[in-house]
């Protein structure tokens, strides 16, 4: 990125001294934005959110050895998977919420059941990994929403499959110019709401898109040649507000 500028009475030689460290300050925040919207869906951009010990099950062996177990009235039957050895023990990272009437609260603890099974592609098959998640939804409180959740599942992984095709194109662009990653995120953000919509889209990603255009905002000051340093300080204070309240107290305690 290029060195600040000095204002009009700046000492030069103290600002050829700091122009180093202004350089690998504004390389690596580059680096970290460039990684965010690269694999933005894995960054931990929100504070977990405490489930309830019933809502977050303990995924055992035994869980779907009984297609019996259970007789659902609304089409879908248990399957015999076996969950993959690597989940185990661990509790369901997770939940589904519903509303007095019944319906699907869209929010973000969706997106972390999603991404719960979710990683165990590679180990299982699409398919699998689906059935995994039905039997588990099957066995919870919002069994009666099984199919509607399984047609979410399905939007979202035709997301990352979307977004899989397109990281070697958004990996292309120079993470040193703004406006290059710019249209990535803004590209990333349409993607999200063709395949989820705008509503889903939002729930599952608010605050990560917070988060990135904070950091955006960032990079687009450190490399704002006109500001001086008193500037940059209070345009970086400002910056903050783009992001939740969450965030900030996250940011607080790092």
């Amino acid at each position: 990125m290029p060195i600040v500028c000095a204002t009009k009475g700046t000492d030069v030689k103290t600002f050829k001294r700091s122009g180093g460290r202004q350089l690998v300050w504004a390389l690596g925040l580059s680096l970290g934005l460039l990684l965010l919207f690269l694999f933005g869906g894995s960054l931990p951009v929100t504070s977990p959110i405490d489930v309830p010990a019933k809502t977050m099950p303990t995924v055992q062996a035994a869980a779907v050895s009984d297609p019996q177990r259970i007789k659902p009235d609304h089409g879908l039957s248990v399957s015999p998977v076996t969950p993959h050895y690597s989940l185990l023990g661990t509790d369901v990272n997770g939940h589904i919420r519903m509303n007095r009437e019944g319906r699907i609260e869209l929010h973000r603890d969706i997106r972390r059941l999603f991404d719960y099974y979710l990683s165990l592609r590679g180990r299982m098959s699409n398919d699998a990994i689906r059935d995994l998640l039905r039997d588990h939804l099957l066995t919870s409180p919002a069994q009666k929403a099984s199919g509607e959740v399984l047609a979410l599942f399905d939007k979202y992984v035709n997301l990352l499959d979307a977004e899989g095709t397109m990281a070697d194109e958004w990996s292309q662009r120079d993470p040193n110019v703004p406006l290059q990653m710019a249209n990535v995120l803004d590209e990333r953000r349409q993607l999200r709401r063709e395949y989820l919509g705008e509503g889903l889209a939002d729930a599952f990603y608010a605050e990560q898109e917070n988060y990135e255009a904070y950091q955006l905002e960032r990079v687009k000051i450190g490399t704002d040649v006109s500001l001086s340093a008193e500037q940059k300080a209070a345009a970086l204070a400002e910056a903050e507000n783009l992001l939740s309240p969450g965030q900030r107290e996250m940011r607080k305690q790092t």
